[in-house]
Formats: structure tokens, sequence, C-alpha cells
């Protein structure tokens, strides 16, 4: 077998990997729900006491979860880490923001698929400028496709 083989094998699909992955999209859609009851019920107001609680709860459960996986290497951790995980936490509440500012301003139906798209594409960016990596034409029109997709799917007008 080639290098190549034994890679693709070690990147395969994995339990651990998957359950990650639905408590990711479980997590985003509770907090999206979240998010929009609270605007309903405050009637699009007390925004900045919404954000200061949800990202500073997820920072301790993140915060939790690290110390008990990584245990003594958790400060190495930190210390390597820590900037990485400051510009996460400063581009997602700037995310989050911009998100609570644009549902005062548009209809629901409309922000949220538009919101779905430009994380796919800015992460597609990111992954393109920031780790270089390479894709193939098609990957890359199947990226803008399936984007465009998924916003006029969920336009709801």
């Amino acid at each position: 077998k080639s290098k190549t083989d034994e890679d693709i094998k070690a990147r395969a699909l994995s339990l651990k990997w998957l359950i990650c992955i639905v408590i990711s999209v479980t997590g985003c859609g509770l907090y999206g729900i979240v998010m929009r009851m609270q605007q309903i019920r405050f009637d699009n107001t007390r925004t900045n006491e919404f954000m200061i609680v949800t990202l500073g709860l997820s920072a301790l459960i993140l915060f939790i979860v690290g110390a008990v996986k990584d245990g003594r290497d958790t400060i190495d951790i930190l210390k390597n880490g820590g900037l990485w995980a400051a510009g996460a936490g400063l581009s997602n509440g700037a995310t989050n923001a911009i998100s609570l500012l644009l549902n005062t301003m548009l209809p629901f139906t409309i922000v949220s698929p538009i919101r779905s798209g430009a994380k796919i594409l800015l992460s597609f960016l990111l992954s393109l400028v920031l780790f270089k990596e390479k894709f193939l034409k098609r990957q890359i029109a199947g990226v803008i496709i399936g984007t465009a997709a998924l916003v006029f799917l969920n336009i709801k007008i």
C-alpha cells in the first residue's frame, strides 16, 4: 500500500468524529433557536447581555471539557493555543453580534440562510488564505453551488 492509502485510512470517518459533528451541529441549532426566542421575548433588545452570557457559557464549557480531556497539559495548551482560541472567540462573537444586528433589520427568514451561506464561504476563504489549502476546480464549484443552494432553498418569502 502506498503512503497515501494509509493517510486516507487514518483520516477516515470515525465514531468519535461523528459524535463531535453531531454535538456541534446540535449546539449551533440550539443556539439559533435560543437566540430567536430571546429576540422575540425582549423585542430585539438586550442583545449585549445575551451575547455575554452565551459566549461566556460557551467558553466555560469548552475550558472544562478541554481541562478534563487534556489534564496536566491544559496550561501548556493555553500558552501555545491561547492566541488562536482568542481569535476564534472574537471571530465568533463578531459573527453573532452581526447576526443579532441583521435580525433587527431584515426578516429572520432571509438573514438565517444568508448567514449560513456566509459561514461556509468564510470558512472556505480562510482555509485558502490562512492554511494555504489547495482545492480542485470541482471542489471550488461544489462549495459555490452548495452555498447558493443552501441560501436559496432556505429563503422563505
